[in-house]
């Protein structure tokens, strides 16, 4: 609770200047970014061992506002929760893959309704958008894919649970790889 204390202010600051930065940045920028950021993250979970830590001490809830900080903003950037940020940037400060996927979890949930919410804000009377979109919002999919995420999600917890630490970090890592590649493939 102590480190939600502090993630989550910071992460929902991180979202406001993330929402300012896309009015900004080009599309093609914001992608690349995400690749980058997403295979360095894959790597550094793919090539380090269960014990890894990039420092003897956790950091100070100054620093660890400034991380959330950029996680919010990154993630609300490039449209995703943050989780895929969160868990790993956590776990290489020594923080059990569990807890920081707990943390992840609800940091999700800020990005996702406040992102949501600037993503309707930024993209009203923009030209080009779908028919059925609010804003950035494509409706349909945001009805289809609720439903198949609430079912999902309990689902992933369970088998979650039953999966070492190791075997998390790797399967992250190799989720984290093909999103990667992907967005690359659409770059190019």
């Amino acid at each position: 609770m102590s480190l939600l204390k502090v993630w989550l202010p910071s992460v929902f600051i991180g979202v406001i200047i993330g929402l300012i930065i896309v009015r900004i940045v080009t599309g093609i920028t914001l992608e690349i970014v995400f690749v980058i950021v997403v295979l360095i993250l894959a790597a550094q979970l793919l090539f380090t061992g269960d014990k890894f830590s990039i420092t003897k001490t956790f950091p100070s809830r100054y620093v660890l506002s400034i991380i959330a900080l950029f996680i919010g903003s990154l993630s609300t950037m490039l449209g995703i929760g943050g989780g895929a940020f969160t868990s790993p940037v956590l776990s290489a400060f020594g923080y059990q893959i569990f807890k920081a996927i707990a943390i992840a979890t609800v940091g999700v949930l800020v990005v996702s309704v406040f992102g949501a919410i600037g993503a309707v804000i930024n993209g009203l009377g923009i030209d080009g958008r779908s028919a059925f979109s609010l804003g950035y919002v494509d409706v349909p999919a945001f009805i289809l894919m609720t439903p198949a995420v609430m079912l999902t999600a309990p689902m992933g917890v369970r088998f979650g649970n039953k999966l070492s630490s190791a075997k998390i970090k790797k399967a992250l890592a190799i989720l984290l790889i093909f999103v990667g590649i992907d967005m690359l493939r659409n770059v190019f």
